[in-house]
């Protein structure tokens, strides 16, 4: 089977063929340029414009304000405590990447293993959200 496969603005031309009993996609034909040069441009990138970029995130922020002030004292309580759970979930995710663990029950004891040394740190006073005085 031979056809015309569109990949983003890349287009080959590709052939099926058995490698034993699995089909393999084969690609005979794929343009001659750089990937860049094949990319569609047409739209600028906002990231192009610092002011434009500026614009966006003070939309963004502003809406996200104006959206809190809208927001009854419940709705507001059930926000922190969705973007709490959200963020131990991500804590957990993030150890059990990067110790490579399988068991869910290992990384809560390592999240909380975390957990309990932030807080040591934080008892012990060595950060400060408080700048220094200047005498």
């Amino acid at each position: 089977m031979t056809g015309r496969v569109p990949f983003g603005r890349i287009v080959g031309v590709f052939d099926f063929r058995m490698r034993g009993r699995n089909p393999i996609l084969v690609c005979d034909q794929l343009p001659r340029r750089p990937l860049s040069a094949t990319l569609h441009r047409s739209m600028p990138s906002i990231h192009d414009d610092p002011a434009a970029l500026k614009a966006l995130q003070d939309a963004i922020y502003r809406d996200k304000v104006l959206r809190a002030r809208r927001m009854t004292e419940q709705e507001r309580f059930a926000e922190g405590v969705e973007l709490s759970n959200s963020m131990i979930l991500r804590l957990h995710d993030g150890a059990m990447w990067q110790l490579n663990l399988s068991d869910p029950e290992a990384g809560w004891r390592e999240v909380r293993r975390r957990l309990q040394r932030l807080g040591q740190v934080h008892d012990q006073g060595r950060y400060s959200n408080q700048r220094p005085s200047k005498s």
